[in-house]
């Protein structure tokens, strides 16, 4: 499975680069200001989205809402501490998808716990054939 880690501020976009430089598996950053490829939103991959303070979902929305079959379901978001979430998630909620996945995470290693299990419950569900 692949995994992209998507952040556009520090201390968000640190912590990603840090969790690809540390797994060295099939994860890759998506650098402010890019969007992950299309296959990103489509089975057999994971979009973790980190958001800090100032940041707020809208890209991920106008990115997601744009690919054809796309599954909401494959983007979680990691929230940093001090980030007003009703802000931050607005975009997500106006889109009529279902309520996001969220987990708040400190610095790297609260979100490398995290992710971890994240994506290691996703190749399962899609091994398993679960959604």
């Amino acid at each position: 499975m692949k995994g992209w880690i998507w952040a556009t501020s520090e201390p968000c976009t640190s912590i990603g680069e840090q969790e690809v430089r540390r797994i060295r598996r099939n994860l890759e950053t998506v650098r402010p200001g890019a969007v992950p490829p299309a296959r990103a939103a489509r089975r057999w991959g994971l979009v973790a989205v980190l958001l800090c303070p100032g940041d707020t979902a809208a890209t991920v929305v106008a990115w997601l809402g744009g690919l054809r079959g796309a599954e909401p379901d494959r983007v979680r978001f990691y929230v940093h501490p001090g980030t007003d979430l009703v802000a931050a998630l607005s975009p997500w909620f106006a889109s009529g998808w279902d309520d996001p996945f969220t987990a708040e995470v400190e610095d790297f290693a609260t979100f490398h716990r995290q992710f971890g299990w994240d994506f290691n419950n996703q190749v399962y569900r899609d091994a398993a054939g679960s959604a």
